[in-house]
């Protein structure tokens, strides 16, 4: 590479949602941002090879395995810093021990390289600056995605290039939006998953998920709300309970280790009491209860998947379908 001269390279996520991976080269340094899996039939997918040892750092902006799921494949024959915050690492590991439980045969990494990656981890936190070598350097904010994610700047060439990950600017009840970045830069690296949408007011969505759940269980109903186990869980937990909601509501499926992960971590939260009281009041189905008993009463069940491909959501659904009383409602987004 020409002296001076800054690379942004797509080794996968471009025109695609799955296998995030920016590399940015420059000023003497190698960064690799992101490095996520493409879960689909009937193999999982991952980014192109880059090779570990050259890396000075590898950032995960946040633990979804669509940005993470590949990162324990650098570390096969590799031990470079990698940057994420500890709430990030700790998602991370509950997502992959999954991932690897059920496609294990086609991942190029075992639990020995998630453990690994782990061990080299550098926490940051929003506001954080770390400093590779001279003139190159990165600056981490808050990208009010999931808890725990981030956006990062990168100063490396003479040059500023800030990485999104994965962003959301609107309030919602586990995060703040992230902040508008009014900052002199030379390329922004955004996603565009709903650049197109207009989305509602989402207070006006709150209220008529929340009047539409009530309806139903107090008309002796069940509602099945089938929702990702990182953030949509807790967040529609959230929701019921700022609304005031009264019925009996369970938590199933990983939803659950997520959940007490997030109560390690008070700091990483816009409202922590709320959601200390949501998961309080909220009943985790352990294993042993009789999901079937759970589908006979009145109230909310929140379940993983969130797109009804497995999961606890499947055995609840086809119980509950059957019954004109019963719901399932997908979370408004």
């Amino acid at each position: 590479m020409m002296e001076g001269r800054v690379s942004i390279a797509f080794l996968g996520g471009g025109r695609e949602v799955g296998r995030s991976a920016v590399w940015v080269r420059g000023g003497g340094a190698s960064i690799l941002l992101d490095y996520g899996v493409k879960v689909g039939e009937p193999a999982p997918s991952f980014p192109l090879h880059v090779a570990p040892r050259g890396l000075d750092a590898v950032v995960v902006t946040h633990a979804h395995l669509d940005h993470s799921g590949a990162v324990p494949a650098l570390y096969v024959s590799s031990s470079c810093p990698l940057y994420a915050t500890s709430l990030t690492a700790r998602t991370m590991e509950v997502l992959m021990r999954d991932f690897l439980n059920l496609s294990g045969y086609y991942a190029p990494y075992e639990q020995a390289e998630v453990l690994k990656a782990l061990s080299c981890l550098r926490e940051v936190r929003p506001g954080d600056e770390v400093v590779l070598r001279e003139g190159v350097r990165l600056r981490f904010i808050d990208s009010g995605h999931i808890p725990g994610a981030l956006q990062v700047l990168v100063e490396v060439g003479g040059k500023r290039i800030l990485y999104t990950g994965d962003i959301n600017t609107v309030d919602t009840r586990l995060l703040k939006g992230a902040p508008v970045v009014e900052e002199e830069l030379d390329a922004v690296v955004i996603e565009a998953t709903y650049a197109g949408v207009e989305h509602p007011d989402r207070r006006e969505l709150e209220d008529e998920f929340v009047k539409s759940v009530v309806e139903v269980v107090e008309d002796g109903g069940v509602v099945l709300v089938p929702a990702f186990s990182l953030a949509r869980s807790q967040e529609i937990l959230c929701v019921l309970v700022s609304h005031g909601f009264e019925h009996n509501i369970y938590l199933d499926g990983m939803a659950r280790s997520i959940s007490q992960i997030f109560l390690e971590h008070p700091p990483f939260f816009r409202d922590f009491d709320l959601l200390r009281r949501a998961l309080s009041k909220a009943r985790w189905v352990e294993a042993g209860v009789k999901r079937d008993k759970l589908c006979r009463r009145p109230g909310v069940i929140v379940a993983p998947a969130g797109m009804l491909k497995g999961g606890p959501a499947m055995h609840y659904a086809k119980r509950i379908a059957d019954s004109p009383k019963n719901a399932i409602y997908h979370p408004p987004t």
